[in-house]
């Protein structure tokens, strides 16, 4: 009775539609591309040739971080106390001084990085489309199903 009318076909379209649309549309955190303020803070200590050299070394530490370290962890979740492999400066600069490959220096911007990492302000976020929520969807159902059919005829 219902499908005679034509508002009512188009509703039938229209609504899973914008369902399956309003699921797969999902927030995607991603780190600034700009260093944080926070990380470049250099110390107060320093001399202006050493601060330049350490926003150089911090900058590059900081792409490191964009390119692979978001990836790797993603937004939300605890870094490991130590740096990992891909936290690194990739493109030495005569400005700085050797210390992209100094241990004690890696250490120290990602110390720094672990810190300004739960920073709201670190993030921005913007929308993607995103439908593997289908896939998990259809395999926590078969899971499901499998699960109560391994205990209804218990294979043993």
């Amino acid at each position: 009775m219902i499908v005679n009318r034509t508002f009512d076909r188009w509703l039938i379209l229209l609504i899973p539609l914008g369902v399956f649309v309003a699921l797969s549309v999902r927030p995607v955190w991603r780190l600034h591309v700009d260093a944080s303020p926070e990380f470049l803070q250099p110390d107060p200590s320093w001399n202006a040739k050493r601060r330049a050299s350490e926003e150089e070394v911090a900058r590059g530490y900081w792409k490191s971080a964009v390119g692979a370290v978001q990836w790797e962890y993603g937004f939300g979740s605890t870094l490991p106390a130590t740096p990992p492999e891909d936290f690194r400066v990739e493109e030495a600069n005569p400005h700085m001084e050797g210390l992209e490959r100094d241990p004690a220096t890696r250490a120290r911007y990602w110390a720094k990085f672990r810190q300004v990492w739960l920073l709201p302000q670190t993030w921005e976020r913007s929308y993607g489309w995103d439908t593997g929520w289908v896939l998990r969807t259809i395999t926590g159902v078969r899971d499901l199903f499998m699960s109560y059919w391994d205990r209804a005829f218990y294979r043993g």
